[in-house]
């Protein structure tokens, strides 16, 4: 039930060999993560979180009169780190909003969901022109939570903590 629960929870233990860091030392390597290059950020977190990573993006508006769409996304890491046991306690939020309309105001579709394994990505394409003057599906990731997620692991596990997804904080 060990690897399992720890498959499900998304949980990732530091190689052997690494001292672990003291709390503030890695509470200061992940807040060092906010960069105004990225689309992403990191901040202290409030009501018991440590760390509060949150990407907030909103999709351009396409379409005209009735059949115009537009699409809002928040995503959001809360960490908690127990100094104790040497992990980062992670859990994930998203909020995906869907409004259409000549003003986009009424609301076509909502997702909300929460937990350790849950990943957003968004994937468009276009077409180009190959050599040969034919024309090719070109795809693109423009969001993908696995952008923010990926660093912020990087940080628990090198300084010795255990990246640990929970359903709630």
């Amino acid at each position: 039930m060990g690897r399992f629960r720890d498959w499900w929870t998304g949980t990732r233990y530091p190689e052997a060999g690494i001292a672990p860091m003291t709390r503030a030392h890695v509470r200061s390597a992940l807040l060092a993560l906010d960069d105004p290059d990225k689309p992403w950020r990191v901040r202290a977190g409030q009501s018991g979180a440590d760390v509060l990573a949150e990407w907030h993006m909103i999709e351009p508006a396409w379409g005209s009169g009735r059949n115009r769409e537009q699409t809002e996304r928040r995503f959001k890491f809360v960490l908690r780190l127990d100094e104790s046991a040497r992990e980062a306690r992670v859990c994930a939020h998203v909020h995906e909003v869907t409004r259409t309309g000549k003003n986009l105001r009424w609301v076509a579709e909502k997702k909300v969901g929460r937990g350790p394994r849950t990943r957003v990505w968004s994937k468009k394409f276009h077409w180009e022109k190959d050599a040969e003057g034919r024309r090719q599906r070109v795809y693109s990731v423009d969001f993908d939570s696995n952008y923010m997620r990926d660093p912020m692991q990087k940080v628990v596990l090198g300084s010795g903590w255990t990246w640990r997804g929970v359903h709630r904080l």
